[in-house]
């Protein structure tokens, strides 16, 4: 699957947010507050784990007293010795993330597992992250599905997106697709963006249900409009094609944005073709060349041949061959069908770079596997060059084709 999801590891200690209108308010919430803490305070130092738990929170959101991460770790493995299951879950994460100490792994997954013992879900979620990573213990994708579903069956949304990816990826259990389709559904129902995302990337697709590319957009929307940049993008993608939902450019551009904004550089691209071709946005070269350039520096093979082009034909920028050749190397280094064919075209007419036609044969021959243009080029110099030329430039050919390759490995 593209865009392939990462385990989501959890952590649902109790943030406290206070609304304030006024002075007045601000003042009399943290009296309370600081009144709270000296009541939990004094529970706690009588061995009320339940308070000690309390207090850990109050040290490490810094409410009613200064925030101290330290005291909060002491406090926190107070009520997780006294057997505070939800204790025994933060404390392990406090220890997996290195919060008021340096970071112990295995200790986690020991706090973990107590949590999980007493039927804690997000400290199975967790285990089942260790065991695929390898934290704390030996990796064992089959230990981390065992402990992935039965943090599913917790109900814990972040499992069940997890204990989905296991199936469609077939990692710790045979693949399964349907039972992957399941999972995200439950996780996508439990709100998780994330699960949204993977849910309709399985109905576009009609991978493990039957396809439905109107239910996708929904579940993209869903997500979208939670912040995910994934599906912003490819929301905006569905709305500038008109798969699924009703064409609408300006609303595709407005998702692009939204998503470009958080680093999407899918998102950078796309935007960038908005306003170079003025589809849901007034044509602005300025813009154009500026989200191409972004999304350029990202890495993106699409942007980078734009960019060349704009390069090329002086669009926006100072005609320079030279720096058009530079970003097609980029773009045709990522496999980039457009880009492996403008090379072989720079290469053939030696602009930007020193003429040579056993490279120009090389790009495009690589490009005549997708590129009508390129195959009728190799056909022309096929006919007129010499068997040794021809030799000379499929091995070359072969050899891009493997630095291609092992860049995608990486």
């Amino acid at each position: 699957m593209k865009n392939a999801l990462k385990p989501l590891l959890l952590f649902s200690l109790g943030l406290i947010f206070v609304a304030t209108h006024s002075g007045r308010l601000i003042a009399e919430t943290n009296e309370s507050l600081i009144q709270s803490f000296a009541e939990n305070k004094a529970k706690a130092n009588q061995g009320d784990k339940d308070a000690q738990y309390a207090i850990a929170l109050a040290y490490y959101n810094g409410t009613g007293v200064t925030k101290d991460e330290v005291a909060a770790l002491t406090w926190m493995s107070k009520s997780a010795e006294a057997g505070l299951a939800q204790a025994q879950y933060d404390y392990g994460y406090f220890l997996h993330k290195g919060i008021g100490q340096s970071p112990d792994l295995k200790l986690a997954v020991f706090w973990y597992k107590k949590a999980a013992e007493q039927g804690h879900g997000g400290a199975m979620n967790n285990l089942g992250s260790c065991y695929g990573k390898g934290l704390g213990v030996p990796i064992s994708q089959t230990q981390s599905f065992v402990w992935y579903r039965l943090g599913a069956e917790k109900g814990i949304p972040a499992a069940q997106l997890n204990t989905g990816t296991m199936y469609a990826n077939g990692q710790g259990i045979e693949k399964d697709l349907e039972e992957a389709f399941k999972w995200y559904e439950k996780a996508a129902i439990g709100g998780l963006p994330q699960g949204q995302h993977a849910l309709a990337e399985l109905l576009d697709k009609g991978l493990g249900t039957k396809k439905d590319q109107i239910s996708a957009v929904v579940w993209y929307r869903k997500a979208a409009e939670q912040g995910l940049a994934t599906s912003q993008f490819e929301l905006g993608m569905r709305l500038i094609t008109g798969v699924g939902v009703k064409k609408d450019e300006a609303e595709a551009a407005i998702w692009f944005e939204k998503s470009a904004l958080q680093g999407n550089d899918d998102a950078m691209a796309s935007l960038g073709l908005c306003y170079d071709q003025g589809l849901g946005r007034t044509k602005d070269v300025k813009q154009s060349l500026a989200w191409y350039n972004k999304a350029a520096m990202a890495g993106h093979p699409g942007a980078q041949f734009n960019l060349a082009v704009c390069y090329r034909d002086g669009r926006g920028v100072a005609k320079d061959d030279k720096e058009a050749v530079r970003l097609y190397m980029l773009s045709a280094a990522q496999g980039f069908p457009q880009a492996l064919s403008n090379l072989g075209s720079c290469y053939l007419k030696g602009n930007g770079v020193e003429q040579n036609e056993i490279e120009a044969f090389a790009y495009f021959t690589l490009a005549a596997q997708t590129r009508e243009v390129a195959r009728t080029i190799l056909a022309s110099m096929t006919a007129r060059l010499s068997a040794t030329e021809i030799a000379a430039g499929r091995k070359r050919a072969k050899e891009i084709q493997q630095e291609i390759d092992a860049s995608k490995d990486k």
